[in-house]
């Protein structure tokens, strides 16, 4: 036991300096990918999602509601699906041109009408957004709609 301390020690006493560095950069690395595995549940972009209104216009299920934008991050895009993991399509409608002003604005903000097709009873909704940290996809809703 008390050998292969000294033999640890000895180690990294005499280790060199390049390899050091190799050992930093790789532990950097290491914990950047770490953070970016639970970013968006310490440092979500989006909270407090919540779905207010639904009605039915056309055989399609419009939604409207409010959340909270807590970081100033680029809206990028916006993913549902159903209870069974089929793929959703969300039309913004008119919202399409007031998306890009909501980049820059943190807080609490209004949102909606947007068009779910198919009408789905169970909704699951991802977005994601481009931060100084890259891309991060947070799960924003899950639930009855």
């Amino acid at each position: 036991m008390n050998r292969a301390k000294e033999m640890i020690q000895l180690f990294l006493h005499d280790m060199p300096r390049s390899i050091w560095y190799v050992l930093l950069i790789t532990l950097c690395t290491w914990f950047f990918y770490l953070f970016k595995q639970v970013e968006p549940a310490v440092y979500p972009v989006v909270s407090d999602f919540n779905i207010t209104d639904v009605r039915l216009v056309d055989g399609h299920k419009e939604i409207a509601g409010y959340l909270v934008k807590d970081r100033d991050c680029e809206f990028k895009g916006l993913t549902g699906y159903s209870e069974s993991g089929a793929l959703v399509v969300i039309d913004f409608g008119r919202e399409e041109a007031a998306t890009a002003s909501r980049i820059a604005i943190e807080g609490k903000q209004a949102w909606g009408w947007w068009v779910i097709m198919p009408p789905v009873d169970y909704l699951i909704l991802y977005s994601r957004h481009s931060c100084s940290t890259g891309t991060v996809v947070t799960k924003i809703y899950e639930g009855e709609v």
